[in-house]
């Protein structure tokens, strides 16, 4: 993908107002081209969620990490990194 359809896919979804308080942020640390980050509520408390999207979007599914990765304590299907396991690839 160019890296102006990355600008625009993160546009949109800035758009759709899942996250409160949008912004993008340097994708590299975790070797994607394009990330946004915002604030979400779980439970009561708010968090923030990083979205990245690599080379292989769409082809390849995004990426999600909480941000600190322990924002929400020790929980399954969130790894040191906060990468959140929401998606088995095997299979698809």
């Amino acid at each position: 993908l160019d890296p102006n359809r990355f600008d625009e896919i993160l546009r949109q979804t800035e758009d759709l107002g899942l996250v409160s308080q949008p912004r993008r942020v340097d994708a590299t640390e975790f070797g994607g081209m394009a990330a946004l980050e915002g604030e979400v509520d779980v439970e009561g408390r708010r968090i923030t969620l990083r979205l990245v999207l690599d080379t292989g979007f769409p082809l390849k599914l995004p990426r999600f990490f909480l941000r600190p990765p322990d924002a929400l304590g020790l929980l399954p299907h969130v790894d040191r990194k906060g990468t959140v396991c929401f998606s088995d690839s095997e299979g698809i």
